[in-house]
C-alpha cells in the first residue's frame, strides 16, 4: 500500500554515491534556495553521502501552501530518524491552515539540539512566495543542528495536473476504478483521486471504512491524521465515526489535546441525533453506519480513549 504522502517524504538512496568525488555543491546550497538540474542533484547527493548527514528529502506540491499541511510533512520527515519528535508541534495544529507559534518552534529546536539532520525541500517554488515561508526560513537558519536546502524546479503543480487528467473520468469509470483499487488494497490511491476531484464526501466515506483497520494494523497514525485533515471541517464534524478515528490516531500519537478535540467533535455530532429519539435508550440504539454501529457503542469507544 502506498500514497502520495509516503512518496513525498523519502530517505534518498545514497548506496551508489560512495565512490564518487565531492563536488562542493552542498556547501554552496546550504541555507539557500537554488536551481539545480538532475546532474547537479546527483552531485548534491554525493556530497550528502560524503558529509555523513542524516537526510530527509521532502517533495512539495501546490497543496503544501497550506502551512499546517507542510508542517505535518516536515515532522513526518524528522520522524524518519527520531520517531517521537514534534509532539508539541503536531498537537498545536488543529487543521491544515494552522501555524505553530514561536514557543512551539523553540521547543522543536530544543528537541533537535543533540542531532544533525539535513532537510531538502524539492519544488520549493510552491512555498517560497508565501509570507509564512519567510518565518520558517528564518527559524531554519537559526538552528544550530538542522541544515536545509531548497531546490527550485520547473515542475508543474501536481494537484492541478491530476485534476486536469481526471476531468474526463465519468462516474461509472470512477466507480470501476474505486472497486479495483480497493480490491488491490490501494485505497489510499483512490482517496487521492477523490481529493483531487474535490469529492470530499466520498473521501470521508473511504477514510471511515478503512481507518480503523489502518490504525489497528500498525500503520502510521500521523499519515491518517494528514489525510483526515484534507476533509473540510464542516463535513468532518458531521461524521462522528471519522472524528472518533481522528481521536484514535491522536491517542496513538500521545496527543491528548487533539484526542479531546476530536472526541468532543464526535460527541457533539452524536448529541444532535438525540432530538430524533424520545429517551436515552432510544438515542443509544440509533445506528450510525451500514455496519450497524450504534450511538451507544461509539460513545463507549470515545470514553475508552479519554480514560
Amino acid at each position: 500500500m502506498h500514497s502520495k504522502f509516503q512518496h513525498s517524504i523519502v530517505l534518498p538512496d545514497l548506496t551508489d554515491k560512495q565512490f564518487s568525488t565531492h563536488s562542493g555543491l552542498m556547501d554552496l546550497a546550504l541555507g539557500k534556495i537554488v536551481s539545480f538540474d538532475q546532474t547537479e542533484i546527483t552531485s548534491l547527493l554525493v556530497d550528502i553521502y560524503n558529509g555523513g548527514l542524516n537526510c530527509v528529502w521532502i517533495n512539495l506540491d501546490g497543496d503544501d501552501r497550506d502551512p499546517g499541511r507542510f508542517w505535518l510533512k516536515f515532522v513526518a520527515g524528522l520522524r524518519k530518524f527520531h520517531p517521537e519528535i514534534g509532539k508539541e508541534l503536531i498537537g498545536s495544529l488543529l487543521d491544515h491552515h494552522s501555524q505553530p507559534l514561536k514557543p512551539v518552534l523553540s521547543s522543536l529546536s530544543q528537541e533537535l539540539e543533540q542531532t544533525e539532520i539535513l532537510v531538502a525541500f524539492e519544488n520549493i517554488q510552491f512555498l517560497s512566495r508565501q509570507i509564512w515561508w519567510n518565518l520558517i526560513q528564518e527559524w531554519l537558519n537559526q538552528s544550530l543542528s538542522m541544515k536545509w536546502i531548497g531546490l527550485q524546479t520547473d515542475h508543474q503543480d501536481t494537484a492541478i495536473s491530476e485534476i486536469n487528467m481526471l476531468d474526463t473520468v465519468n462516474s461509472n469509470q470512477l466507480g470501476n476504478l474505486s472497486k479495483r483499487l480497493i480490491d488491490e488494497q490501494e485505497w489510499l490511491e483512490y482517496l487521492c483521486i477523490l481529493l483531487s476531484k474535490k469529492e470530499f464526501e466520498l473521501a470521508g466515506e473511504i477514510l471511515e471504512e478503512q481507518g480503523e483497520t489502518w490504525l489497528e494494523n500498525g500503520f502510521d497514525p500521523l499519515e491518517f491524521l494528514f489525510w483526515l485533515r484534507e476533509i473540510p471541517s464542516v463535513l468532518l464534524n458531521a461524521r462522528p465515526i471519522l472524528c472518533w478515528l481522528g481521536a484514535k490516531a491522536c491517542h496513538s500519537l500521545d496527543l491528548l489535546l487533539l484526542v479531546n478535540y476530536y472526541s468532543n467533535a464526535a460527541e457533539h455530532s452524536l448529541s444532535s441525533l438525540s432530538r430524533f429519539s424520545r429517551n436515552q435508550d432510544e438515542w443509544f440504539s440509533i445506528e450510525i453506519n451500514e455496519g450497524g454501529m450504534t450511538v451507544g457503542e461509539l460513545l463507549e469507544k470515545i470514553n475508552q480513549l479519554k480514560q
